[in-house]
């Protein structure tokens, strides 16, 4: 299974979901999230070309969490509609850089152009 790790970006990208959740949908919805979250990165560690992943280009690939809200069930109940993409870079070794954590209504382009160089 492959490494990963986030970007300082989708740090504060996980923070701002973290938030906007908690302050809206409250802390049973902010764990089946965080919990939906967590399984994307299981998969994309697992095999970062399953059937859901998009390459944009340049070394980018997308991931919906739509791909794996059947599998992120939890004693909660499951998210129905998740609205957030994961974008990431494989790295030479092998490592999985999630660059960003973005809203389905996001200008994904505008977010993503000011990634730094590797």
């Amino acid at each position: 299974m492959r490494d990963y790790r986030l970007s300082d970006q989708a740090k504060e990208d996980i923070l701002s979901i973290t938030a906007y959740t908690l302050d809206n949908l409250g802390d049973a919805a902010w764990e089946r999230y965080f919990h939906l979250i967590e399984g994307a990165f299981l998969k994309l560690q697992e095999d970062p070309a399953n059937h859901g992943v998009r390459t944009l280009g340049s070394g980018i690939f997308r991931y919906h969490l739509n791909h794996c809200r059947e599998d992120a069930q939890t004693p909660w109940g499951m998210v129905k509609k998740p609205r957030h993409q994961i974008f990431f870079k494989i790295l030479d070794d092998d490592v999985i850089e999630v660059v960003r954590i973005l809203h389905d209504g996001m200008d994904f382009e505008r977010h993503l152009q000011d990634l730094p160089e590797d």
